[in-house]
């Protein structure tokens, strides 16, 4: 749902309120206990020299900045070597606390190692600053997919030697089988996935592992929605779209509840998005890992559309939004307005019109923004779609077959009679399972839904009595006191051409031989 131009620009915004506002108000705090140990910030390691944080900045940038322009400057002087007096030695930076600086955000991933033999893998497992965590347990999972066996898994336990590093041999190679190095810190999660072996080479892994936490303003997490509206059917479609900056060096712990709006339902995620997205029965469950880095995660869920034409939908923020925006696609006698956001704005793309409204928080004075109070004006009152007019025109299938089938008469039902029925009966059953198949999806809304069923269900009714009635008017198979045996055959039927009559000839019956002179 994120266009890359947006991103850019709602990243940049992160960032601003991530260091003047809740970086400034963090620093202003006293120190905690959730902060990653010390040595997982070495002052001498040459990594570990992220940027320092807003407020620290200022100290170190006007002490270097003189030194380093003074030293690159020209002079048309020239100097003698011997009499140059020695420079004074320079001046080193205040020493800041290394869990109050920003780290970079290291990246995890996997790659293929020539200089390993086949079926090698070997991890190295470090902090948010690129020290070496030594003596680390970790698993290695492993998913072997075979035709024959279909998916099995293994797990591997492996620890880290003094250089955070470990070696796994002799491990299974190809397509096959699919790796995952995966750790736990303090009930946080860290995974890196995906990972192949070949024939002719080893590969690499590495993997980072944050100090967690659960507080949002002792990580800096901030994010944005983006909310897309849409009505279709009797139902309002909502694709809720969320992303978060963390900035590190803390990973943060997400677990929060959204209340939806009431009458909400099939919530709906990714299949493999992480953190994960669980409906409720008040609303959706975020859950997961933030490490630090951009993370998108999107949901949708329906609302049933109201009968006079508008409809207002409270829809939940979680922590630390500061921009939110919200788009509807609109005919031109919609209307939106969200409380305490820009007046809606009218705008025509590729895909229709829609209007739109957002809110951006310049500071934290204004608070986070909590939730978006939607209203909507203009709403169809009357919805049809694709499900009702298929409902309508099996209707009309069945119809015309029971005309068809009238017109023929009463008496002994034709063959092609009872087809035609039969196969609008069994197209009225199949129409019966894809409009289940819709209800569950949640792609036709209740209304909709109870009005075609009624409508198919009627149509049914009429051709399994019509059915019946031809079916009383056929010739039933005759018994004897042997039993009864099979209904005869079409070739077994005469016409008595005096009373016009059916007779039957027993299978048995020969006819008669012509004596022959």
């Amino acid at each position: 749902m994120f266009e890359r131009s947006r991103l850019r620009t709602l990243t940049a915004c992160l960032v601003g309120c991530l260091t003047i506002g809740i970086g400034g108000s963090l620093l202003a705090q006293p120190a905690t206990s959730a902060r990653p140990s010390a040595s997982a910030a070495p002052a001498t390691s040459p990594s570990a020299a992220p940027a320092a944080s807003a407020s620290a900045a200022p100290a170190a940038s006007a002490s270097a900045a003189p030194a380093a322009s003074g030293s690159a400057a020209p002079t048309d002087e020239p100097t003698d070597a011997a009499d140059a007096e020695p420079a004074p030695p320079p001046q080193q930076p205040p020493r800041e606390d290394p869990h109050q600086r920003r780290a970079r955000v290291p990246q995890d991933g996997s790659a293929r190692e020539p200089s390993l033999k086949p079926g090698t893998l070997k991890i190295g497992i470090f902090d948010a600053f690129e020290a070496p965590l030594t003596n680390f347990e970790f698993e290695l999972l492993i998913v072997h997919s075979t035709i024959a066996q279909g998916e099995t898994r293994e797990t591997k336990k492996g620890r880290t030697n003094e250089e955070g590093l470990a070696v796994f041999d002799d491990l299974p190679v190809g397509s096959a089988n699919t790796y995952m190095v995966r750790a736990q810190n303090k009930g946080a999660s860290f995974s890196v996935k995906n990972i192949r072996l070949d024939d002719r080479a080893g590969a690499v892994a590495l993997l980072h592992v944050f100090e967690p936490t659960n507080d949002f303003m002792l990580a800096q997490v901030a994010g944005l929605t983006e909310i897309g509206i849409s009505h279709k059917e009797d139902l309002l479609v909502v694709d809720y779209a969320l992303l978060y900056e963390n900035p590190g060096p803390y990973a943060l712990q997400l677990d929060e509840s959204l209340d939806l709006p009431p009458g909400f339902k099939a919530v709906d995620a990714p299949d493999q998005q992480y953190p994960t997205v669980v409906a409720t029965d008040n609303g959706a469950r975020l859950q997961g890992t933030l490490r630090p880095g951009r993370h998108v995660i999107e949901f949708s869920f329906r609302v049933p559309l109201e009968d006079d034409g508008e409809q207002s939908l409270p829809i939940p923020m979680p922590p630390n939004v500061v921009n939110s925006t919200v788009r509807v696609s609109a005919s031109k006698k919609m209307g939106l307005d969200v409380e305490g956001f820009s007046s809606s704005v009218r705008k025509n793309g590729d895909n229709g019109s829609w209007l739109e409204s957002s809110y951006q928080m310049q500071d934290l004075r204004g608070g986070f923004i909590q939730r978006a109070n939607v209203h909507l004006t203009g709403l169809p009152t009357q919805p049809w779609g694709s499900y009702a007019a298929a409902g309508l025109a099996v209707v009309a299938l069945a119809a015309g077959a029971m005309y068809v089938v009238s017109r023929r008469g009463k008496g002994v039902a034709p063959a092609d009679s009872l087809e035609d029925l039969t196969e609008a009966q069994q197209a009225l059953l199949d129409e019966f399972v894809a409009l289940e198949r819709a209800r569950q999806r949640g792609d036709i809304g209740p209304k909709s839904y109870a009005r075609l069923r009624q409508a198919m269900l009627d149509a049914l009714a009429r051709i399994v009595e019509r059915l019946d009635k031809l079916k009383a008017t056929q010739i039933q198979p005759k018994t004897s006191q042997f039993g009864a045996y099979a209904a005869p055959s079409v070739q077994a039927l005469t016409i008595d051409s005096e009373t016009h009559g059916t007779k039957v000839r027993s299978p048995a019956e020969k006819p008669p031989r012509r004596r022959v002179r």
